[in-house]
C-alpha cells in the first residue's frame, strides 16, 4: 500500500444512507439496495452505518409435491409454528413439517388463534383447526368467503369480501344474524385488522375503528369520531407494529397512525414507483422487528421497499432470480411478533421454504445477495475536485480456514463469488465505470480498510459501492484521501 495514503488527510464523504432516486436525475440517484443505515452513538468513527439486510437462513423445506408457496404463517400458543400453503396445512415441529390436512387456498392466507384453535381465510374458503378435532372447512350458514380474520375478545372478526361487511364468530359457531355494515362511506370493507382491542376496518376510500362495547344485540360498536378518509388499495396492503397502525392508501400514499390521524411515511421517490404500477391488488405489505429496528416490508411485482421506523429511511431489496425480496409472510402470534432464537421467521412467496430472517446469512436460497450502495453527489460547487484514492472502512467477515464450515452460521468457506467493487458516474447515472473489484472475506485478509487508487477528478460524481458476500455485511462509512 502506498505510504502516502496514509498520511493525506481523509475527507469522509456523504454516504449513501437511503434509497432516494429523484424524478429529477440532477438532483439525486441516491441508493441503497439490499442494506439499511444504523445510527451510531455519540463518538463513534461515522454517524451511520450501512448494514446488509438478511438473507433467508432455511427453518425447514415443506415436501417438493407441495404447490410451492408459503401462503400463512402463525404462532400458536407462542411456540407452535403453523403454515399454509396453497394445499396442505402443517405443523412445523423442530424443523420438519408434520401434514395435517389438504387445504385449497387461491392467495395469501390471513391467520388468527384463540388460544384454542387457529383460523385461515384467503377469499374463498376459510378452515379451522383444533387439537381434538383436526381441520375442517368452513361451511357454516353464516360464514361468507373472506380475505382477513383477526381475534379479539373471545370472538374470530372476518370481513365479508365484495361488501362493506364483518361479521364474528365464536370458534367454529357462527349466527348468520350477527354482523354489521360500515357505513360511514359507501364502500366495501378490504381488510381489517385489530390494533389494541379496537378493529380497524379498511375500505375503499375510508377506514373506520369499531370498539367493544358490551351491548346485547351485537357486541361492537363504532367508536364516535374515529373515522378517517383515507381507504386501502389493496386487500394485503395494511399491518400493524410499534403500538400502530400502517397502510398504503388508495392514494399510492404509505401512511402511519398517528391516533386516528394518517401520517405521510412515503417518499416521492417510492410514491413515483408506486404511481407507475398498474395495480397494487397483489401488493403486500408486512412488518417485523430485528435488533431495534423495526421494518416494514412493501412487495411489488419486481421490488421490495422497505421502512426502518428507527431511522425514518426507506431502502430497496430484491433478488437476482425474482426481483423482489421473496419474504412475503411473517409468522405471528394474532400480529403480534414472536421469533425463534432472536430472529423473525419469514415464509417464500413462491417455493416451499420457511426461514429465519439471519442478519449473518447473506443467501436467499443459492444466491449470494447483492449489495449495493449507491452515493449522493459528491462536489464542491463549481470546483473541479480530485480524487487521488477511495476509501472503505467496513467490516470483513471473519477469517474462514478452508476448506472447513464456520459453524457460527453454516457457511461454507470463501468463495471467489464474493467481492467488493467500487464504480462511479459523473453523469448523474447514466453511465457507470467498470467495476474494480476486490476480494471480500478472502483467507489471511480481514484488513477493515479498502482502497482503489488513482480515481481522476471530475465536477461531480456518485460512486457505487457493490458486494457479495456470505456472511453479514458491513460498512461503516467511505472517504476520500
Amino acid at each position: 500500500m502506498p505510504s502516502y495514503i496514509t498520511r493525506k488527510k481523509a475527507r469522509p464523504i456523504n454516504f449513501a444512507t437511503k434509497s432516494a432516486k429523484a424524478r429529477v436525475s440532477a438532483t439525486t440517484i441516491e441508493r441503497a439496495y439490499n442494506c439499511f443505515a444504523e445510527a451510531q452513538e455519540q463518538g463513534a468513527t461515522t454517524p451511520a452505518s450501512m448494514i446488509g439486510v438478511p438473507g433467508m437462513n432455511p427453518v425447514t423445506t415443506l415436501p417438493a409435491d407441495d404447490d410451492r408457496r408459503i401462503r400463512g404463517l402463525e404462532f400458536f400458543q407462542n411456540q407452535r409454528l403453523f403454515s399454509v400453503t396453497d394445499s396442505h396445512f402443517y405443523e412445523v415441529l423442530e424443523g420438519t413439517a408434520v401434514d395435517i390436512g389438504n387445504v385449497i387456498v387461491r392467495g395469501r392466507a390471513s391467520t388468527a388463534n384463540n388460544g384454542d384453535s387457529v383460523v385461515f381465510v384467503d377469499g374463498f374458503k376459510g378452515y379451522y383447526w383444533t387439537e381434538d378435532g383436526g381441520l375442517e372447512e368452513l361451511t357454516a350458514e353464516g360464514f361468507y368467503p373472506s380475505n382477513a380474520v383477526a381475534f379479539i375478545d373471545g370472538f374470530y372478526i372476518f370481513n365479508r369480501r365484495g361488501t362493506g361487511q364483518f361479521f364474528i364468530a365464536r370458534g367454529n359457531t357462527f349466527d348468520p344474524t350477527e354482523f354489521a355494515t360500515a357505513e360511514g362511506a359507501p364502500d366495501d370493507t378490504i381488510t381489517l385488522l385489530v390494533d389494541h382491542r379496537q378493529i380497524w376496518l379498511f375500505g375503499e376510500t375510508s377506514i373506520e375503528i369499531w370498539y367493544n362495547s358490551g351491548a346485547a344485540d351485537f357486541p361492537f360498536e363504532r367508536l364516535q369520531g374515529a373515522f378517517i378518509e383515507k381507504g386501502i388499495a389493496g386487500p394485503q396492503l395494511a399491518t400493524k407494529s410499534n403500538n400502530t397502525v400502517y397502510w398504503v392508501g388508495h392514494d399510492r400514499i404509505v401512511y402511519q397512525a398517528n391516533g386516528y390521524q394518517p401520517i405521510r411515511i412515503s417518499t416521492h421517490a417510492l410514491e413515483f414507483v408506486l404511481a407507475k404500477e398498474e395495480s397494487l391488488e397483489n401488493a403486500t405489505l408486512y412488518s417485523y422487528t430485528q435488533e431495534g429496528h423495526l421494518f416494514l416490508g412493501l412487495n411489488l411485482k419486481d421490488i421490495t421497499w422497505c421502512f426502518d421506523v428507527s431511522t425514518g429511511r426507506w431502502h430497496e431489496r430484491g433478488t437476482d432470480q425474482y426481483g423482489r425480496y421473496p419474504a412475503d409472510v411473517i409468522a405471528k402470534n394474532n400480529g403480534i411478533d414472536i421469533q425463534i432464537d432472536g430472529k423473525p421467521v419469514a415464509g417464500h412467496f413462491n417455493e416451499p421454504l420457511i426461514a429465519s430472517l439471519d442478519l449473518d446469512y447473506g443467501l436467499v436460497g443459492d444466491e449470494l445477495l447483492l449489495r449495493e450502495c449507491i452515493t449522493p453527489p459528491i462536489f464542491d460547487r463549481t470546483n473541479r475536485m480530485k480524487h487521488p484514492s477511495f476509501e472503505l472502512l467496513m467490516d470483513v467477515p471473519t477469517v474462514r480456514e478452508a476448506p472447513a464450515e464456520d459453524a457460527c452460521c453454516n457457511l461454507p468457506a470463501w468463495t471467489e463469488e464474493e467481492y467488493i467493487s467500487v464504480a462511479w458516474t459523473s453523469d448523474k447515472g447514466k453511465s457507470f465505470t467498470h467495476e474494480d473489484r476486490q476480494p471480500y472475506g478472502e483467507w489471511g485478509i480481514p484488513d477493515e480498510r479498502i482502497w482503489w487508487w488513482k480515481l481522476g477528478s471530475d465536477y461531480i460524481r456518485s460512486y457505487r459501492i457493490r458486494a457479495r458476500t456470505r456472511g453479514r455485511f458491513g460498512i461503516a462509512g467511505g472517504f476520500i484521501r
